[in-house]
């Protein structure tokens, strides 16, 4: 996570308070949380496609159960079906990211 670390908050113990030091250690606590509010979708992705791909029945029968929702979750953010169940993750990822990157 040190691609997402603020320059700007660099202790607990600031000696000084500016009002310019508030706003920009409160942008990057919201940079912070877009970017894990972000990653919410991919991380059912991802557990869908380590369920459907595990060796246990029981956790493969789930994955089967319920892949309609994870292919609607999937093609809101423009991943096709087959991508999600025969690409590897770092596609599953990049496609992901391609997605919001386009949105910024």
């Amino acid at each position: 996570m040190s691609e997402y670390f603020c320059p700007t908050v660099r202790s607990c113990a600031t000696p000084m308070l500016t009002s310019h030091n508030i706003i920009e250690s409160r942008r990057c606590i919201e940079t912070t949380l877009l970017v894990y509010v972000r990653q919410i979708p991919m991380k059912k992705l991802l557990f869908w496609k380590k369920m459907l791909c595990s060796g246990n029945l029981i956790l493969c029968r789930l994955s089967k159960c319920c892949d309609a929702r994870i292919f609607a979750l999937a093609a809101k953010y423009h991943i096709e079906p087959h991508d999600v169940v025969r690409s590897s993750v770092a596609r599953i990822k990049n496609s992901f990211w391609f997605y919001f990157s386009e949105l910024d």
